[in-house]
């Protein structure tokens, strides 16, 4: 289990990029201005996780939290929710994600 890093930064550029989600990310960016951090980050993290599931980004997923969890890919659709959402709470705090997605989102919009 580890901290997000900075190559994870770009891991995670190269997953949005497939699962085909910059424009996507842009409108909720442009919705969000004046919103709480906060909220941004909700609808951010739920429209992602919806692009990965349309795109069939699933695998590209688990493959981007591998790193931070400390486990291979193919044990991630194993585990149960629970233990799941313990290792995404321990990986990084909802404001770190919201945090970590806004830079990826000001990288890609050049900011």
């Amino acid at each position: 289990m580890s901290k997000l890093r900075t190559a994870d930064v770009f891991i995670g550029i190269r997953l949005l990029k497939k699962l085909g989600a910059i424009d996507l990310i842009n409108r909720i960016y442009e919705q969000s201005a004046g919103k709480p951090a906060d909220e941004f980050g909700r609808d951010l993290i739920f429209a992602l996780l919806d692009a990965a599931t349309e795109a069939n980004g699933e695998k590209e997923l688990y493959g981007f939290l591998s790193r931070p969890f400390g486990v291979p890919a193919e044990q991630i659709p194993e585990m149960d929710a629970d233990v799941f959402l313990e290792k995404v709470k321990e990986t990084a705090n909802l404001r770190e994600w919201v945090d970590f997605f806004t830079r990826v989102v000001g990288m890609l919009k050049g900011t």
